[in-house]
């Protein structure tokens, strides 16, 4: 059938097939490259108290011998132990985290360039995509999301160019697995994988789907051994683990967020870099809404001989539509720069399987396209390229926490240094403090643990969470406490802690004094209890 405006004709031709060797030596090197080099440049540079400070906490109570989710509310297990057998090979505190999140970056973009080279011609090209891949891949303390993604994405590529019972298997363990990381990212894997699976059952007519099927979920049983271990054989990691299923059905995993649609930005109010950096990041939330289509539509009307050399745009479109949902429910851009490398590299890859593209001219523009609006997207979003722009913190200073040396805006080094000062000045070593609602740091940062399982006060807690609280205060002799009364989580009044969590504050009036402490900025309340 010959080719229209408005339906474009697909061709067998997809472009290069990727050699064997040297492509995976040079995209082993850019990996570390493009993990190694922001390390090593920015580091030591700012702290979050929040997030990153969530992590940080959980890693420490791993050394401490403690268990994720048994002890102290946590992500899956299986990043707090990868960072914990890690960090104390490059740092005691933070540093040695975030280099454990760069050495797991560096193999998702292995992986990643792998995949990619099924697109580009040469070093150049591969070079390119890589550093694209890696400049999307922020913020440092959720580098696991992007690297699991590209893990996926490579895993199905395999699964399409190696249809076997063997690769399979291999799928189904890799499944299994990422519930040990994140059980969001072992469903989207589950229903990416799944389906591929039934695609290419429906495409090929393999004449034992079921052995197939039975080697996908053999493997699942096999690779989510590490989970089910711990359920087995960590005295009360079961019950914590279902409890947390428990916890995410009930309050869910993530805050929502309205998508933002291009016409909900304030244009009149941009001008400059700013402008087109907006510009970008819209095309960017944009682009699954582009891409994910023209790849069913690829998927749909390929023949059966197609699907090797296509293998790339096929996995690309079934793992980013599932990984999709990352950015769906909270829309921000931190979100989207957690599930889009997929959708990036499907970009990349589906010029070439079109007739219209075949002078090359459409494979340059999407490159530099992608490219472009990539760096001027990351230049304005992510907080290490940023710094290498025109918009990056001078104000710089050096600040010592935990016997690691960090550089840090001024502000907030003003801002770490009275608050350890009033602590150590106030707080007795040996005297338990809480924090609410969300700067789970601050134990780190004060050499503290918490007295009670909540470490992150995001959601309006239920009668029987916040009663939880309120006995573990009591059981674990909380003597202080520092209350983070003008942090509103996404502005909003509810999360408040004095609304989100209205018994537990009641109980912190009753029973803790102020105590008055000019050095504290605004907004930060310090207890004792009387």
């Amino acid at each position: 059938m010959p080719a229209s405006a408005a339906e474009p004709s697909v061709t067998a031709d997809p472009g290069p097939v990727p050699s064997a060797r040297r492509p995976v030596v040079l995209a082993a090197v850019l990996a570390l490259l493009c993990a190694g080099i922001p390390y090593l440049l920015l580091g030591d540079f700012d702290l979050n108290l929040l997030d990153e400070g969530y992590l940080w906490y959980g890693v420490q109570r791993v050394l401490a011998g403690q268990v994720p989710l048994r002890e102290f509310q946590a992500y899956d297990p299986g990043r707090y132990l990868w960072c914990a057998a890690f960090t104390p090979l490059f740092g005691s505190g933070i540093l040695g985290v975030r280099a454990s999140l760069a050495l797991f970056q560096a193999g998702g973009l292995f992986l990643g360039a792998l995949a990619c080279r099924r697109a580009v011609r040469g070093p150049l090209g591969l070079s390119v995509a890589t550093v694209m891949l890696a400049l999307w891949m922020f913020p440092r303390h959720k580098l696991f999301e992007p690297a699991l993604a590209l893990a996926a994405l490579y895993v199905a590529v395999r699964m399409i160019e190696a249809p076997t019972p063997r690769m399979h298997l291999v799928a189904g363990a890799f499944t299994g697995l990422l519930a040990f990381f994140g059980r969001n990212h072992a469903l989207y894997a589950g229903v990416s994988l799944g389906a591929l699976g039934a695609y290419l059952a429906w495409k090929l007519r393999p004449p034992r789907v079921a052995r197939l099927a039975a080697g996908y979920a053999a493997g699942v049983v096999l690779g989510s051994a590490p989970l089910w271990g711990m359920c087995l054989f960590v005295p009360g990691f079961a019950p914590a683990y279902l409890d947390s299923l428990r916890l995410n059905l009930l309050y869910g995993a993530n805050l929502a967020l309205p998508y933002p649609w291009p016409w909900t930005v304030e244009w009149g109010n941009l001008a400059g870099l700013e402008l087109f950096g907006t510009i970008a990041l819209a095309a960017a939330f944009l682009l699954p809404f582009v891409v994910l289509p023209l790849g069913a539509f690829v998927a749909l009307t390929s023949a059966r001989v197609d699907l090797p050399r296509r293998a790339l745009v096929l996995a690309a479109t079934f793992v980013g539509a599932a990984w999709m949902h990352h950015v769906s429910v909270r829309s921000a851009v931190a979100h989207l720069a957690q599930c889009i490398q997929p959708l990036l590299i499907l970009a990349l890859a589906l010029p070439a399987c079109f007739r219209w593209s075949s002078t090359g001219l459409p494979r340059v523009l999407a490159w530099g396209l992608v490219a472009g609006a990539s760096a001027l997207a990351t230049l304005q979003a992510n907080p290490l390229v940023t710094q290498l722009g025109p918009n990056a913190q001078r104000d710089l200073v050096v600040h010592v926490v935990r016997g690691e040396a960090l550089r840090l805006p001024a502000g907030l080094a003003g801002y770490l240094t009275a608050l350890e000062a009033v602590v150590a000045e106030r707080v007795p070593p040996e005297d338990t403090l809480f924090q609410a609602p969300a700067h789970a740091g601050i134990y780190s940062l004060l050499g503290k643990s918490s007295p009670t399982w909540w470490l992150y006060f995001g959601w309006p807690a239920d009668e029987g969470e916040q009663l939880r609280t309120i006995d573990e205060l009591e059981r674990r002799d909380a003597r202080w406490a520092l209350i983070f009364n003008d942090m509103r989580l996404d502005n909003r009044a509810d999360l408040a802690f004095k609304n989100s969590n209205p018994l537990v504050w009641q109980h912190l009036k009753r029973n803790f004094q102020p105590v008055s402490e000019p050095r504290l900025p605004p907004g930060i309340l310090l207890l004792r209890r009387k």
